[in-house]
């Protein structure tokens, strides 16, 4: 409304403006702005958290998690992958980068998978990140015949204890 009247060549302040539409009962409307996901994101399945119904690991390399954690470096942010072993609590391997991508991520399971050799029927758990969604991250777990674990919606305390 205030820059609708500014348009118009009319002078009145901001505050003016919201205090008369206050006082007449009127409310600003603000249009939303929705984008629809592409194919290519919704096609990128989710999957059911195997980890609540999981007995605890026993020994190294049969439960891992991962996550990606923002850090603030000046006036841009950088982004640290962790894969980390639940049963030891060690860290299996780590990544830092300037692009949170699937490349990035896969390159951190990539290093894991190397070092680590782990036995099939791996559990890993991680986000819903559409990183860990992505068609060749998929594709990489089914090859190391990975037990891939998400977290449930809306359940972001999940996956926490990679970040503790």
């Amino acid at each position: 409304m205030y820059q609708s009247l500014r348009r118009e060549g009319i002078e009145v302040g901001e505050n003016q403006v919201a205090r008369l539409m206050r006082e007449w009962g009127m409310k600003a409307r603000v249009t939303r702005v929705y984008r629809q996901m592409t194919k290519r994101r919704d096609s990128a399945k989710t999957l059911p958290n195997y980890r609540l119904e999981a007995p605890r690991p026993e020994a190294t390399n049969q439960h891992c998690s991962n996550d990606v954690t923002y850090i603030k470096m000046g006036r841009k942010y950088v982004f640290l992958a962790v894969v980390l072993d639940l049963f030891s609590r060690r860290i299996v391997s780590w990544r830092l980068g300037e692009n949170l991508n699937a490349d990035f991520s896969r390159a951190t399971l990539r290093e894991a998978f190397k070092t680590r050799q782990p036995a099939l029927g791996l559990l890993f758990h991680t986000d819903r990140g559409i990183e860990y969604r992505a068609h060749k991250t998929q594709a990489l777990l089914k090859q190391h015949q990975v037990r891939h674990s998400m977290n449930g919606p809306g359940q972001c305390t999940d996956n926490a204890i990679v970040v503790n």
